[in-house]
Order: C-alpha cells, then sequence, then structure tokens
C-alpha cells in the first residue's frame, strides 16, 4: 500500500469513528512538525496543521495525527483533554523559583525563563506518551509510510539531540533538565525498540539517562494495549513516576 493509499485510509477511520472529518492546512506559524484542534460540536472538523518546512514526510505527518485522533476518540463518551489552569502553573513556577539562585538574573526575567520550562515540560508530558502510542500504532498499521516515518522520526530525534548539549543541560534547572530528557530518552527507546537501531541510544547511555527512559517505557507497556483510556493512563503513570502528578488534571467531553 502507498502512503497515499495508507493517509486515505486512516483519515476515512476518523472520520468513521469520530463523526468528523479532517481539513488539512499548511501553516507556516506553527513552530512543530505538525498541530491538530479536535472537533467539537462547534467546530464540527478535525484540522491539522502541517509545517511547510516538512512536507518532504507529511503524508505520515498527517496520519499521524489522525492516530491521535483514534487513540484519544477511543471511547467517544470520555475523550480526555489534558488542562491545567493558570493557578497550579504559577505554583510550580514559584516553588521551582525557590530552588534556583538568581545567579545576577533579573527576577523578571528568571520568572519568565521558569515558565517557560513549566509550559516545555508540561508540553512534553502531554504529547511525549501519545507521540510514542502514535509510533507504534503507524509502524504496525502503515506499512506504505514506513519510510516518511522515519525520516519524519530522524529529524525529530536531530532537534532532541540539541537537548544534550552540556551548555544546556548548566542553563536548565536539574529537576526539569532531567524529567525532559528521560521522556526524550523514552522516544529514543521507543524508536529503537521498533526499528532495531542500537545507535542512536549512544549519547542517552553515555549521559546516564537511558535507566530512566526504559523505566517510563515498562510503565507504558504494563497498560493493555486495548485499553480505551491507554492515553491518560500513561500520562498519569509517567506523572507519578517523574514527582509530576497533581501538576494538571483531566477534562473529559463527549464527542
Amino acid at each position: 500500500m502507498t502512503s497515499i493509499a495508507d493517509l486515505d485510509r486512516v483519515m476515512e477511520m476518523v472520520k468513521q469513528k469520530t463523526g468528523y472529518p479532517v481539513s488539512v492546512t499548511p501553516s507556516s506559524s506553527i513552530q512543530t512538525h505538525a498541530a491538530m484542534r479536535s472537533a467539537t460540536r462547534d467546530m464540527p472538523v478535525h484540522i491539522v496543521l502541517v509545517n511547510p518546512k516538512y512536507e518532504k514526510f507529511s503524508n505520515y505527518l498527517v496520519t499521524a495525527q489522525c492516530a491521535m485522533l483514534l487513540i484519544k476518540w477511543a471511547d467517544s463518551e470520555r475523550i480526555p483533554d489534558f488542562s491545567v489552569s493558570d493557578q497550579r502553573k504559577a505554583s510550580i513556577e514559584v516553588d521551582l523559583m525557590k530552588k534556583m539562585s538568581h545567579k545576577g538574573i533579573p527576577e523578571a526575567a528568571q520568572r519568565q525563563f521558569v515558565s517557560q520550562l513549566v509550559s516545555g515540560l508540561l508540553l512534553q508530558l502531554a504529547s511525549v506518551p501519545m507521540e510514542l502510542l502514535v509510533l507504534d500504532w503507524c509502524h504496525r498499521k502503515c506499512h506504505g509510510l514506513r519510510e516518511e516515518q522515519e525520516l519524519e522520526v530522524h529529524a525529530n530525534l536531530r532537534e532532541l539531540s540539541a537537548n544534550l548539549d552540556p551548555k544546556i543541560r548548566e542553563m536548565v534547572p536539574g529537576e526539569i533538565y532531567e524529567h525532559s530528557v528521560a521522556m526524550n530518552a523514552a522516544f529514543v527507546l521507543r524508536w529503537s525498540h521498533l526499528t532495531g537501531n542500537l545507535q542512536i541510544l549512544l549519547p542517552y547511555r553515555a549521559l546516564g539517562f537511558l535507566q530512566k527512559g526504559e523505566q517510563l517505557i515498562k510503565l507504558l507497556e504494563a497498560i493493555s494495549a486495548g485499553a480505551l483510556d491507554i492515553y491518560p493512563r500513561v500520562v498519569d503513570a509517567w506523572a507519578k513516576e517523574l514527582g509530576m502528578n497533581g501538576w494538571y488534571s483531566w477534562i473529559y467531553r463527549k464527542g
């Protein structure tokens, strides 16, 4: 089956499962490879945004976003949305600020820096477990997209490797840095398991992050692959392991 055929098939699966079609739009304003806005009764279409910079594997990007929809909408009576209140986020930032020395940095600048770090870590917690589920799903079900999937994943791996720079590690508070790289290590491990590529593990092994990544993978694998609520359950398990439980809440809605 070709990449286009796989894409068309999965888009139709989303329409059949959720009752809403998928609309694909290029967008140079997004920072990620792709993004998605899930349909609601007020917006009766799933919108997938694709960054034109990554057009060479756009079929896979759209298919991956569709796979996310299928996983999130597995139980259309309880669709999970990851939510963080402004008050809770501010409380986390205050706690982190207390653990940091200012090192001559103006407080306002440090507060903005901490806010960005916390936002980024919460985004990882909400997205990386889903990315791993999608990696598996697409690798098993979309053989025609294997080449594009490999291109996209390796582009992602190159971007993740930038976080291993010693300058980044020195700048970011230890707790935040270690949690972030542990989730990245889990992503790299999952791709290694799927493809047999051991070379991509070397930098994470050298820096001592593989063990934490392996623990996150074990938590994912402990949940039945057929569980309708696998996505929030994996996020919750990772949050507990990383000491991030209580940082967020789930809001459930009907399709």
